[in-house]
């Protein structure tokens, strides 16, 4: 992790601040998840979860179809409630039936994890 500041005093403000965190174990690292797409991560989860399933084909297809989204191209840790929100109401906008929608949404949350 690297940052510049504009004085000295505030690097050592930032350097035990950070030391402490580290310390007291409250400190997350979010690297991995700022280099990270949703892409990538739809691709793991379904190179390693999707095979153990019952309904693999399907669950493929729907994550294919995520991975065309445009959200699939943001950083996991850009991705935010309004993107899934608004992709929700394109679906609905068009027509999409809802359990269709939500089984779509209900296999993208196992994916961030």
């Amino acid at each position: 992790m690297s940052r510049t500041f504009d004085t000295f005093a505030d690097a050592l403000q930032f350097k035990a601040t950070t030391v402490s965190k580290i310390d007291g174990d409250t400190f997350i690292d979010k690297t991995r998840e700022k280099r990270t797409r949703l892409s990538t991560a739809i691709d793991l989860y379904m190179t390693e979860e999707s095979p153990k399933k019952r309904g693999v084909k399907q669950e493929i297809n729907r994550l294919l179809a995520w991975k065309k989204e445009d959200i699939a191209s943001y950083p996991i840790i850009s991705v935010e409630i309004t993107d899934i929100v608004a992709w929700r109401d394109c679906r609905v906008s068009e027509g999409k039936a809802l359990s269709t929608i939500y089984n779509s949404l209900n296999l993208l949350s196992p994916a961030f994890k």
